[in-house]
């Protein structure tokens, strides 16, 4: 099941909805229409889709109700773009996004660097979340940009020390997330043996949706064909089978060290074929079964300057 948050409005209230072949249903309402009890994720006013997708009895009983639907019955629950409805962010605002770090072989070749013996990973902010449409904005001096699409796992279970042949478990879903870089500076705190940081937590950063996929809808997260276009230019176009390190060894090497809460995200990396955006430029990245993530790149309207540099002080 293809489950998203959207709103009439940037300021409206948010609401859970299913893509079918008719459009996207509220949820709520077509469980209602079917007597079918809302789990707690759904029937608060703050709903939280990763804990609907981890429900496994309400997701089937849901997806039989939309099977269930011809176009008539299904008109009055659709909620359309027309209408004023923008997608949100397909999550709540997670405790925390862990990163993969060259985990495409080809994409490690491509930046000069070796294939880390273990599972590499990093911190991005979960401030940088954007929802699709929303634009990645780049701040005077910025320097070179990069976009990166990547699968995204998110946690459903707590996960502590959990073995790689039990790490499916945990996973709710699966989402689309444009990992967006800002290389100049990632560089320039690599060559001073610095954290990826930095360059990786900006505002605006972090693209992500539209979809959160429930686990059961996806057969093989290893078997996803993976493309990024640029202005309709396709720069990346890969299998996420490329992947060094797969999810359940990903999950296995991250629980060992921190605990996995549900919500959280894991991005799986990203495959060759980088290059910089420019204000003006349009990103879509697609996965197969996962739907298509689009945002524009604009110049960031603030009046302040960021500052990108140390202080000499310092």
């Amino acid at each position: 099941m293809k489950l998203a948050m959207v709103s009439k409005g940037k300021g409206g209230g948010p609401v859970v909805v299913v893509a079918t072949e008719h459009g996207l249903l509220n949820l709520a309402e077509l469980a209602r229409r079917g007597d079918t009890a809302l789990p707690a994720g759904l029937s608060s006013d703050d709903p939280d889709p990763v804990a609907i997708a981890a429900d496994a009895a309400f997701i089937a009983a849901a997806g039989r109700l939309a099977a269930s639907l011809d176009p008539a019955s299904a008109r009055d629950l659709v909620l359309r773009p027309e209408d004023g409805y923008v997608f949100r962010l397909p999550v709540r605002r997670p405790g925390k996004i862990i990163a993969m770090g060259r985990n495409y072989s080809a994409h490690a070749a491509e930046r000069g660097r070796a294939v880390p013996e273990e599972a590499m990973y990093f911190a991005k902010a979960t401030s940088s979340l954007i929802a699709y449409g929303e634009a990645v904005l780049l701040p005077e001096g910025i320097g070179r940009v990069d976009p990166e699409g990547e699968l995204v796992v998110a946690i459903g279970r707590a996960a502590r020390r959990v073995p790689a042949e039990r790490a499916m478990e945990h996973v709710a879903g699966y989402s689309i997330m444009n990992d967006v870089s800002a290389r100049d500076i990632q560089w320039s705190d690599v060559a001073r043996a610095w954290p990826w940081f930095r360059g990786k937590a900006l505002d605006t950063f972090g693209p992500l949706g539209p979809y959160l996929v429930t686990a059961d809808e996806v057969k093989d997260p290893h078997a996803l064909r993976l493309t990024l276009a640029v202005n309709g230019e396709v720069r990346q176009d890969a299998t996420t089978g490329d992947m060094v390190y797969k999810i359940p060894e990903i999950i296995a090497a991250v629980s060992n060290l921190m605990t996995l809460e549900p919500g959280d995200l894991i991005a799986t990396g990203t495959p060759e074929g980088v290059a910089p955006v420019y204000p003006g430029d349009a990103v879509r990245i697609t996965i197969e079964g996962l739907g298509a993530l689009e945002n524009p790149v604009r110049r960031d309207p603030s009046d302040e300057p960021a500052r990108f540099t140390r202080s000499k002080q310092n």
